[in-house]
């Protein structure tokens, strides 16, 4: 905070006849810093809050000047569709700005969120930056500013001569039942027990500057909290601007004037959770800097005493790769009163803001968001994996510092998902620092409820830079209020692709990846790790690594075999597979002799090693120079057509002879005649059926009879065809539904059979007595006949 100060004149000023009456003059001040439009033009990615209408701009009923703080476009090459709030402008001294959420957004019963870039201007050799800003929560509305220098626009104003003590009009002057997270840039530590000229005190009463004077802060180290802490440079602290108790009085005798003389208070702060950082320029530096947030609410809100804590962090992200930065991250966590809001009812819900000014001197302040109250918090990761089993998208996770052959497959996974909060995550996107080293091959996304990926069909990367835009409007990820799924809570992108093999990049450093909604955005960071270039490897197609063919056809896999030395010949590279782990007889193999360090190749697995429906792993290893690749995997699932569950007996009722034809409908209309079916996708099947005559059993008494008379078959539209032997009759067709990983479909051929329908038995008027039986063949193909 910066007040204005007084510089003494040498020398002796007489007036009235008196002497030792010494009058201050106030020092000008330059503006110090960048312009407001190159701050802008370094901002980090940050949220399109003008966009969403978020803040208004607050009010000052105390200053006729006009509020400093404004919304303004980033213009940092790279970021997209952010905005920065503008606290404080260095082109301007002794100015006031706030800004404030539409409504009451922040609701103390529940958990809430943070994270924000803070920008703050540096000073010059002769004139530091001033005065600071402050996270301010309250229970007034927009309304809602103290003054400028050192109050930073919340805390209580220490203007007033009085020599008495006052500390309850200082107070009163602050924004009432708040709390704030004051960021400050100048120490107002004036001593007016050190200004002395000639053996007379010539402090200046009401003249504000000594809010950070006094041992009268408290620091966390760890678990435990220090007291009596001094404020030696600039510095973050807390506390409630309203609280009488936070403005320690002192007092000290002037004789500055005629109307100055005797003793006077003024007014020290007390200062809870103290971050500082010594003498340096901690937050004022001409540099973006991270901040975090994070509100936990009380268990039982309506208790009288109830309390929540605010643990905030600062310097927690680097300012240009958005990388999280644990060494060099400082916090303190502070409880939230909820006395100190003085709610009228059980509604606990308050404003929140940023408010700053300048005084003599002055700053360029600006805040960039990233996550807000009241909205949602959001959580991404990444995982970098090399697969070893490409069939079945298994493999191995690589860790920060693991070393990768060249040539491996890798899978990229970025998850992201809804947290908390009262809103949905809106028209979420991302943009994907792709790590170096890897080239992509493919890539999805998908909501987690979502049955099947949405393929991305440009891969195209930009200054290493993959943009993923999710749908026409984004993705939309459900508050766990709105969803009725879990799954509708989250979501993914997956890439697949290869690392380099050229030998030109031997390390790819830690990227990070941004998950960017309309309404909150989040970091994802894969690790580092270093590439070993390998003589040879080898990698299957993604079209091939899981192959579905009918029983008795052949497989055709094909993949690129990668080589350090490009002038390999075919004739020197070898290609071994296995099958369910035995050798596999593999035919017509061709591999490419281009001359380049990545050779195409195609061979089949004839059908005569894929007898049995069902899945068989198919592992790929090359050779040269008597060097082995690791093996790549690819699963190929042999589909196949049979019967399933099929009656054995099928019975007529017993009926009197007339001497007329007539035709005899089964004793139950049900009937299982099951088609099974797990052969690629539109595969077409035919059941046919043919019988020989019936006839008595040659055993009876009476001998053996052939039946005047045949099974017949009566389909949906009354059409009716008899059976015999040489006479197949088509009873159903269909198609395979197709399953990639060999399920079986099954369908009852007989399903839709009537009593007067299906099989029926037609016996003519030449039939003589007795008890019949034949055989139906039942005839399942994959062609008509």
């Amino acid at each position: 905070m910066r007040a204005r100060m007084k510089m003494m004149m040498a020398g002796l000023v007489v007036v009235a006849g008196m002497t030792g009456w010494v009058q201050g003059t106030v020092s000008a001040r330059a503006a110090v810093g960048d312009s407001m439009a190159t701050v802008l033009n370094t901002a980090p990615q940050g949220l399109p809050i003008n966009a969403d209408g978020y803040f208004t701009e607050g009010t000052n009923s105390k200053s006729t000047t006009a509020n400093e703080a404004s919304i303004s476009n980033v213009t940092t090459p790279g970021v997209e569709d952010t905005q920065a709030v503008q606290i404080s402008n260095s082109a301007d001294t002794d100015s006031w700005g706030s800004i404030w959420s539409k409504g009451a957004y922040f609701d103390l019963d529940k958990n809430q969120y943070l994270s924000a870039w803070i920008y703050a201007s540096k000073g010059s050799e002769n004139d530091g930056p001033a005065d600071g800003m402050a996270i301010v929560l309250q229970n007034g509305g927009t309304n809602a500013y103290s003054g400028t220098g050192e109050a930073l626009g919340t805390w209580g104003m220490d203007n007033t001569k009085s020599k008495t003590d006052i500390a309850s009009a200082v107070a009163a002057s602050a924004i009432q039942n708040s709390w704030a997270l004051e960021f400050d840039t100048n120490v107002n530590n004036y001593d007016p027990a050190s200004s002395s000229t000639l053996g007379n005190n010539v402090w200046t009463p009401g003249d504000a500057g000594e809010f950070d004077l006094g041992a009268n802060s408290t620091v966390q180290n760890g678990g435990t909290t220090a007291t009596g802490m001094s404020i030696s440079g600039q510095h973050i602290a807390s506390g409630y601007p309203g609280d009488q108790s936070y403005y320690i009085p002192k007092s000290q005798f002037t004789s500055t004037g005629m109307l100055q003389f005797g003793t006077y208070y003024y007014y020290e702060l007390k200062h809870d959770g103290l971050l500082q950082q010594g003498s340096t320029s901690f937050i004022a530096d001409g540099a973006w800097h991270h901040v975090t947030l994070e509100y936990t609410a009380p268990t039982d809100p309506t208790a009288t005493d109830a309390a929540g804590s605010m643990k905030y962090t600062y310097n927690d992200k680097n300012p240009d790769t958005g990388a999280a930065t644990p060494s060099s991250a400082r916090s303190a966590t502070v409880p939230i009163n909820f006395s100190e809001f003085h709610f009228s009812n059980s509604d606990h819900e308050v404003y929140w803001g940023f408010t700053g000014s300048t005084g003599a001197s002055s700053e360029n302040a600006l805040v960039d968001f990233e996550q807000v109250p009241g909205q949602v918090r959001v959580n991404a990761g990444a995982t970098l994996t090399k697969i070893t089993d490409k069939s079945k998208d298994t493999g191995t996770t690589i860790n920060s510092g693991d070393t990768v052959s060249g040539g491996s497959t890798v899978k990229l996974e970025y998850d992201f998902n809804w947290a908390d909060g009262d809103k949905d995550w809106t028209g979420v996107n991302a943009t994907l620092n792709i790590p170096d080293g890897i080239k992509l091959t493919s890539g999805t996304y998908q909501r987690d409820d979502d049955s099947t990926a949405t393929k991305i069909s440009d891969l195209t990367e930009s200054s290493g830079k993959l943009k993923v835009a999710m749908g026409d409007s984004g993705m939309t990820l459900l508050s766990g209020t709105d969803a009725t799924d879990d799954k509708q809570t989250s979501g993914k992108i997956v890439l697949y692709g290869t690392v380099d093999n050229s030998g030109t990049t031997t390390s790819s450093d830690a990227k990070v990846s941004q998950i960017i909604g309309t309404n909150a955005l989040i970091q994802a960071t894969t690790p580092q790790f270093n590439i070993q270039q390998s003589t040879i490897g080898v990698n299957i197609d993604s079209e091939t690594s899981t192959l579905n063919v009918n029983k008795g056809d052949d497989a055709t896999v094909k993949g690129t075999i990668d080589l350090a030395d490009a002038t390999t010949r075919a004739s020197d590279i070898s290609l071994a597979a296995t099958l369910g782990g035995s050798d596999a007889d593999i035919k017509n193999l061709t591999i490419a002799d281009d001359g380049t360090a990545s050779r195409a190749f195609s061979f089949t697995v004839p059908a005569s090693e894929l007898t049995t429906a069902g899945n068989h792993d198919l592992s790929l290893k090359a050779s040269t120079g008597g060097t082995d690749s690791d093996p790549a995997t690819a699963t190929i699932t042999v589909g196949d057509l049979t019967f399933g569950d099929v009656d054995t007996t099928m019975t007529f009722p017993t009926t009197f002879l007339t001497g007329s034809s007539q035709t005899l409908n089964r004793d139950s209309t049900a009937f299982n005649l099951d088609v099974a079916d797990s052969r690629t996708a539109n595969s077409p099947w035919y059941l046919y059926a043919t019988a020989q005559p019936m006839t008595t059993d040659s055993a009876t008494d009476t001998g053996q009879y052939t039946l005047d008379g045949a099974l017949i078959y009566t389909d949906a539209d009354n059409n009716t065809s008899t059976l015999s032997s040489t006479n197949p009759v088509l009873i159903d067709s269909g198609t395979a539904s197709g399953s990639s990983d060999g399920t079986v479909t099954t369908t009852n051929a007989a399903n839709d059979w009537q009593s007067d329908t299906g099989i029926r038995l037609r016996v003519n008027s030449g039939a003589v007595v007795g008890s019949y039986t034949g055989e139906i063949d039942w005839d399942l193909v994959n062609a008509p006949k």
